[in-house]
């Protein structure tokens, strides 16, 4: 996504809002059942990481030490900055 584009659909927001990005995870009950239920996992946003050699900005998100333990556990790969 382009800076611009953010910045439009941005200027679109009341100011006190605050951003979050979230991960949906679907999960289908079992049996003959046809209901689907979504779990929600808000992160919210707290700094920004901008790299000019490849022109690219990143959010930095937040998240509960359980949770990212339990991430490490199922096998994702996650580092310490140094």
């Amino acid at each position: 996504m382009q800076v611009k584009k953010m910045i439009e659909w941005l200027n679109e927001l009341p100011p006190d809002y605050d951003m979050c990005f979230s991960q949906y995870t679907s999960m289908v009950v079992p049996s003959d059942s046809t209901n689907e239920y979504f779990i929600v996992l808000d992160d919210p946003i707290v700094g920004l990481l901008k790299n000019d050699d490849t022109k690219e900005v990143r959010f930095f998100t937040e998240s509960s030490k359980e949770r990212v333990l339990a991430e490490i556990e199922k096998g994702k790969d996650w580092r310490k900055l140094e």
